[in-house]
């Protein structure tokens, strides 16, 4: 029996595929950042927050003009970058309200970004939109491609009001604003006059949560016939005593807030009153007109 002569069978591995290059930036899309802030004491209820995307009327505005404030931010992480880089966050911003009462309503819109892209590093060139809300705005030098013959990357540039930059709508975000204002104490109460009433003064500033407020004691002293409401925080009266008084008022609420103040109120006794007394004498009505006694005034 002859033996069977033993057989190699070739394999070739296929070499690994070459790892993909590491960009400092991860994948970049668009933020569109619409600010409405209401002028008005109503509120922004959750459910006003949810409506159709886009451009459809949006309840969340309260009466106000849909885009008060606008802008567009690239949204982009940039690995490994110190504070103040590109980020993958959308961090609150400090919002300004001069009234004290206003109500800030932010929508986030979410868009593709379809712009030129650093081929070296993965950054979105593009960092700004036009008005239009679809192309760029100025010129950018960027890494396009490397040249095979030297191994170099080959940077062009390129003008960004000629190329779109927004792509397609994907998703919207809402959050809304409501500041309360916080428990306090007004800074000056006026003078008064005695025996004219007091016009009623709200001493405390309620803030959002309930709270009970009181004269402190021993030291304070309140102008006879003047009184201070604990509940509602007001001052109110027909002052009797005139003099200089001082008070101090604390209040504290639910959230264990507490605020203390001293008050100062001085109660005049008034102006001297005066009248004036118009007279005249006349004679018998047998007497001449003409001899009639001249007037007199007097004061008293």
């Amino acid at each position: 029996m002859l033996a069977v002569p033993a057989q190699v069978v070739p394999v070739v591995v296929p070499p690994p595929p070459p790892a993909p290059p590491v960009f400092q930036f991860g994948e970049a899309s668009w933020v569109k950042d619409i600010k409405t802030t209401t002028h008005n004491s109503n509120k922004v209820r959750l459910e006003d927050l949810v409506a159709d995307d886009p451009g459809e009327p949006q309840p969340w505005t309260n009466g106000e003009p849909s885009e008060v404030e606008t802008e567009w931010r690239i949204l982009q992480t940039e690995f490994g970058a110190a504070e103040g880089g590109k980020n993958g966050e959308l961090r609150g911003q400090p919002e300004e309200l001069p009234d004290g009462d206003e109500v800030i309503t932010r929508r986030y819109e979410f868009y593709k970004y379809i712009g030129p892209i650093d081929a070296e590093s993965g950054e979105a060139m593009a960092d700004t939109v036009a008005p239009d809300g679809i192309h760029g705005v100025g010129k950018v030098t960027y890494n396009d491609h490397i040249d095979p013959k030297t191994g170099e990357w080959v940077k062009v540039t390129v003008d960004l009001s000629t190329i779109m930059v927004v792509g397609d709508f994907f998703g919207a975000q809402m959050s809304g604003f409501d500041i309360a204002p916080a428990l306090d104490l007004i800074d000056h109460v006026q003078d008064g006059e005695l025996n004219l009433p007091y016009p009623d003064r709200t001493v405390v500033v309620a803030g959002s949560n309930p709270f009970l407020a009181s004269l402190k004691q021993p030291g304070s002293l309140l102008p006879d016939g003047l009184t201070f409401d604990p509940v509602t925080g007001v001052l109110s009266g027909t002052p009797r005593v005139p003099g200089v008084f001082t008070f101090t008022i604390e209040a504290s609420d639910t959230t264990g807030t507490f605020v203390s103040k001293t008050h100062t109120i001085t109660i005049s006794a008034g102006a001297a009153v005066t009248s004036t007394i118009v007279t005249s004498a006349r004679l018998p009505s047998a007497a001449p007109q003409s001899d009639s006694a001249p007037i007199t005034t007097g004061h008293i």
